[in-house]
């Protein structure tokens, strides 16, 4: 019994003795400069880098009879303007005409064919045309058997 009494004295004592840590007040915080205010954002216009047509394929569909050319318009994404393919290969040439479409980052110049050219290397160059933009592709050539 008196060790349940000595026991009992000793946790109240060490429980009295944490409380008391407890009851001394601790400074008020005080605001500190840890995170400065930011300064105001500049606004600045991306740079605007010319638009040009790129041609990533042109072949000869041997089965179908077609000369296919793909291209866009890079830097520019717009409706309204039109591709324009011109092919030549010796005194013959061809021209087709589409309408390009808007996509995310650029403009589409939608698949241009020409059926049944004359056998030879044709040199295939793509224009787009729209009111605010113009360009041109660099020349790619294309062997039709």
């Amino acid at each position: 019994m008196v060790r349940t009494r000595l026991r009992a004295a000793a946790t109240v004592v060490a429980a009295v003795a944490m409380l008391v840590g407890c009851a001394v007040p601790s400074p008020a915080p005080t605001p500190t400069d840890a995170f400065p205010p930011l300064p105001e954002p500049t606004f600045v216009d991306p740079p605007t880098e010319p638009s040009s047509v790129f041609i990533p394929r042109a072949e000869w569909d041997d089965e179908a009879r077609v000369l296919r050319v793909w291209a866009f318009v890079t830097a520019l994404s717009e409706e309204g303007g039109t591709c324009t393919l011109h092919a030549g290969a010796g005194a013959e040439t061809a021209e087709v005409a589409v309408p390009a479409t808007a996509d995310a980052s650029t403009t589409v110049c939608d698949e241009l064919d020409i059926e049944s050219p004359e056998a030879g290397t044709w040199t295939l160059t793509v224009d787009y045309a729209s009111p605010t933009t113009s360009a041109t592709s660099e020349p790619v050539e294309v062997v039709v058997s």
